[in-house]
């Protein structure tokens, strides 16, 4: 195992992983013969499922920060845009244990306050008037929305949702500049950290007027609300507000170009058009997030050393997903349940995913929304033609989709 060493050259090796992806692992893979976990940029790379499963539920015991990993293992996410100096979920065990409760709470328990039937009604009122859509820019607006609205029981318009989407993006960038770079950004740096306290303010009236029975706050601790609203918002930032419009763009990209064609059915009967076969959604959400990922490689520091979970690669093992794991299919239910972390299951009751079936919900009934009203993809650079839209690595271009009126 390689400790890590703070080197220039170290980005050029993740600019490179970034553009390689899966390639660069694979060639590890092959010229190995195994899944072993090897050695490439100053950190441990883990390929295996098994391996993965393991070391992603002892992350969860540890003590340490666990965003102190950095993105990809490297000496990135800098604290220049961060609240306490890293992001939120990835705190230490015992912060993190102070805030789960909340979020399992609101998320999935007696506190929860979004319903599939809301969310389906906000999804259709904010697509009704519009006949064209950005995959991706309107996705991030649009799930920034729904989260705040539906998970915070906020009023957030959709002027304020693209200010939000413009904040993190911007965030996202200096999160990972090296440190240096950002003493040449202090006006940026300053406007982003205004906006954390702003952000952070209004998530905690937020959590004051609809949720405060969630929140237990113990003698001495009476930040408890304030640091709640940081791991809020950086589930906005960095988890869900990232997470579900990457996962969403990624379904309507293998829609578009014929991957899924499996869970598609003809409409109306006999016809050259297709619509979703409702039966196979759940599936084909899976089989994307597995194929593709949202989420690709999870970092990871311990005891000064790099490693890095490439989910990614572990989710088209052969041994585990077929001969066939490299191609989009729709397999078993079970085998997702048993071999997919693309909510980190694999990190036990204490670090999986508290927003998974909110997540996963969004996404369906989005996708029900645009097949009820019928679209095809405009594509500025080459015409009309969801065909030419090729996965790069584990991700997919932005595009635009034409929406049609409703169908009955």
């Amino acid at each position: 195992v390689m400790v890590a060493k703070p080197t220039i050259t170290y980005y050029f090796h993740v600019f490179k992983l970034l553009s390689a992806g899966e390639d660069l692992y694979q060639s590890n893979i092959v010229s190995s013969g195994n899944r072993g976990p090897f050695d490439i940029f100053n950190a441990t790379v883990y390929t295996d499922t098994s391996e993965i499963r393991k070391r992603m539920g002892e992350y969860g015991q540890d003590a340490a920060e666990i965003g102190s990993g950095n993105f990809l293992g490297a000496f990135m996410l800098n604290d220049a845009a961060m609240i306490h100096g890293t992001i939120a979920l990835g705190a230490n065990k015992h912060f993190h244990s102070k805030m789960r409760p909340f979020f399992d709470g609101t998320l999935s328990g007696d506190g929860r306050t979004w319903s599939e039937a809301g969310l389906s009604k906000d999804i259709r009122k904010i697509l009704q008037n519009k006949k064209t859509i950005h995959i991706r820019d309107d996705l991030v607006v649009c799930c920034v929305q729904l989260l705040f609205n539906h998970w915070m029981g906020d009023n957030m318009t959709a002027e304020e949702a693209r200010d939000f989407a413009t904040y993190q993006n911007q965030r996202l960038i200096v999160s990972i500049l090296p440190k240096f770079a950002t003493y040449f950004i202090p006006g940026l740096v300053n406007s982003l950290r205004e906006k954390n306290q702003m952000y952070v303010k209004r998530i905690e009236q937020l959590i004051v007027s609809n949720h405060k029975r969630e929140v237990v706050v113990e003698e001495g601790e009476e930040d408890h609300v304030s640091r709640i609203a940081w791991g809020v918002l950086d589930a906005l930032t960095f988890a869900g507000g990232l997470g579900v419009p990457t996962l969403l763009h990624h379904c309507i990209a293998v829609i578009a170009n014929g991957e899924a064609k499996e869970a598609l059915v003809r409409h109306p009967p006999g016809s050259g058009g297709y619509k979703i076969d409702l039966s196979k959604l759940d599936i084909l959400i899976k089989e994307t997030s597995r194929l593709y990922p949202a989420v690709s490689e999870v970092p990871y520091t311990r005891d000064g050393k790099r490693e890095v979970l490439a989910l990614g690669s572990a989710f088209r093992q052969h041994q585990v997903w077929g001969t066939d794991a490299q191609a989009f299919k729709l397999r078993d239910s079970s085998q997702y349940e048993e071999n997919l972390a693309a909510f980190a299951e694999f990190g036990g009751p204490s670090r999986r995913c508290p927003g998974k079936d909110l997540a996963l919900t969004i996404c369906r009934e989005f996708l029900k929304e645009i097949d009820r009203r019928g679209w095809e993809v405009i594509n500025d650079e080459n015409g009309k033609g969801g065909e030419r839209i090729k996965n790069v690595g584990y991700d997919f271009p932005s595009f635009s989709l034409s929406l049609s009126d409703y169908q009955p």
